[in-house]
């Protein structure tokens, strides 16, 4: 036999070779998934394994946008207080009627006044007064907005609310801020510009 025709030959018994190795070594598990028992003739087990990590992965998602109700009981809080009580609202009013820059807003000026507090290091938003000129409104739209700290209601008397409020934004527990632009919001509360230390801004 001439060496032309032993190559082709040969070529097919190395494949054949070949073959029966990579045949020999799955059913011996020499290749393997991490983490799985698997066999060359147990290719069902791999697509259960699939499955029950997919729904795993979905129940995982489920709960983790419920509330905290099944938290564990470390974790939960009770907000304690979620509304001023009624005498500091009256406090509160009283504040702001006979404050020296209600007089000299604009007819059509509103400014919102809202109370806050800090519960396990949440934010807890609590009443909101509006206020227009010579009275507090019922109903508007504000300009002005203004959040306060609580704390700061049980040193109210009936002729220091700007004082209050320049303590508070000096101790970081004032925010205040407009959605006008500089310039409207000057032409507009023109009249109470020199009260403008009032407002926090």
């Amino acid at each position: 036999m001439t060496a032309n025709k032993r190559h082709p030959i040969l070529i097919v018994f190395l494949l054949a070779l070949l073959i029966f190795l990579f045949a020999l070594i799955l059913k011996n598990n020499i290749v393997s998934f991490p983490n799985w028992e698997y066999s060359g003739e147990d290719t069902e087990k791999i697509m259960q394994v699939y499955s029950q990590k997919n729904n795993s992965n979905a129940e995982t998602d489920s709960n983790s946008s419920k509330d905290n109700s099944d938290l564990p009981s470390t974790t939960k809080y009770i907000i304690q207080k979620t509304s001023l009580n009624e005498e500091e609202i009256s406090k509160v009013r009283t504040a702001i009627l006979s404050s020296e820059f209600i007089g000299s807003l604009p007819e059509n000026g509103v400014i919102s006044l809202q109370f806050f507090n800090f519960e396990n290091g949440q934010r807890v938003l609590l009443d909101k007064f509006l206020i227009g000129k010579d009275q507090i409104l019922t109903s508007g739209t504000p300009e002005i907005f203004i959040t306060l700290h609580y704390k700061y209601i049980s040193s109210l008397t009936p002729s220091n609310l700007c004082e209050i409020i320049q303590t508070a934004n000096a101790n970081g527990d004032l925010g205040a801020w407009s959605d006008l632009s500089d310039t409207k919001l000057a032409l507009k509360y023109a009249s109470v510009i020199k009260y403008r230390d009032c407002f926090g801004i």
